[in-house]
């Protein structure tokens, strides 16, 4: 196995070695990405040797990383940023969200290390125009020659349909709304529930959870549904990625409901415009925000109260079911052309161009 995958196709790059980190991830972005920068003309590094790693990288390029939990921590992670920038050697960081999702990791060091790195890089990777506003609120003076917009991936094609979905069988003519991802407090699923139950007794309808999490946590969401809710199907478990293919199949719209506070790109929201499939989530998604066309879509706004999210979200999606089974082309439509634009726009060559304009210089 080779430790540094060479690109012999080469369209830039200058034999340069990119160490993108994560290295590997359950999370398909992480590949997808590691491709276009690999079309880009760029040595990909994928040994975990972090020496050896550390001495060949000519470029680092950070997506995300976890928070130091003491000083010693974030002591031993500013020494090694400030040795990347010590010997010469490049940092791009990608501004994936506003800031951490689990409010737990919202400490003094978090926000520290967050501005320190925005500052340093050479470059830094967004995915959405909204981020321009979101990083001069942390770093007010940083230099917007250095951020870059990159399209999301799209994943037409990223996986293998070798897997059935079998845990739940749709039935003909029935409005299924599926809630992919983790099971993570920021991705309210609890509202996906409380809305299920709130209409248990609608017909045509089935809701469809899928995810994994904590057993502490699973628990809890498991507990909220209503054992006389047969509209609800909670697969609580890691999804494999040869399974979504057929799951997306079954699906008609996915359910985004995100808490806006740390939410800006949504990786979901482009796994299912790659499917055909349009989406439910709230106005404040940058990924929504830049759509050519943000009628294709379904958002809403909600008071950040869980009664009053639940409330405005049932609202909407008996709405939406009422368009399904009425004005069922009109409904399809809206996934059709969203799928359009991710073949447009966010191809894994589109990126790469992106990419490589982006390293320019480097």
């Amino acid at each position: 196995m080779e430790i540094y995958e060479k690109d012999n196709n080469k369209t830039g790059g200058n034999g340069k070695y990119v160490y993108f980190r994560p290295i590997s991830s359950r999370n398909k972005y992480i590949s997808i990405m590691q491709k276009a920068i690999k079309l880009a003309g760029y040595n990909l590094i994928t040994d975990k040797h972090k020496t050896r790693n550390f001495i060949k990288s000519d470029i680092f390029h950070f997506n995300w990383f976890l928070p130091a939990k003491s000083s010693f921590q974030y002591l031993k992670q500013k020494i090694f940023f400030k040795l990347i920038k010590l010997t010469g050697k490049k940092i791009v960081i990608t501004f994936h969200n506003k800031t951490a999702h689990n409010p737990e990791w919202r400490t003094n060091y978090f926000y520290d290390i967050f501005k320190y790195m925005l500052e340093i890089s050479d470059r830094i990777i967004i995915h959405c125009s909204d981020s321009y506003k979101f990083i001069e609120d942390i770093v007010p003076k940083v230099d917007r020659n250095k951020i870059f917009y990159v399209p999301h991936p799209n994943y037409i094609g990223a996986y293998s349909d070798t897997i059935k979905y079998s845990r739940y069988i749709k039935k003909s003519g029935e409005f299924v709304l599926l809630f992919i991802g983790s099971l993570d407090a920021y991705k309210n699923p609890d509202v996906v529930i409380k809305v299920a139950n709130s209409i248990k007794n609608i017909s045509r309808i089935h809701f469809l959870i899928c995810g994994d999490s904590n057993q502490e946590r699973k628990n809890y969401l498991t507990s909220l549904i209503d054992p006389d809710n047969k509209n609800i199907t909670a697969d609580f478990r890691f999804i494999d990625n040869n399974e979504i293919p057929s799951l997306m199949k079954i699906s008609d719209i996915v359910l985004l409901p995100y808490n806006p506070v740390s939410m800006l790109n949504s990786g979901a929201a482009h796994l299912a415009f790659s499917y055909g499939k349009t989406v439910i989530t709230n106005d404040d998604v940058g990924t929504i925000k830049d759509l050519p066309n943000k009628n294709l879509v379904y958002t809403y706004k909600y008071e950040n109260d869980i009664n009053s999210h639940v409330e405005v979200l049932r609202k909407l999606i008996l709405n939406i079911r009422d368009e399904f089974l009425n004005e069922h082309e009109k409904f399809l439509n809206r996934g059709i052309e969203l799928k359009n634009i991710m073949t447009e726009n966010n191809s894994i060559e589109n990126v790469s161009k992106k990419i490589l304009k982006a390293y320019e210089g480097l």
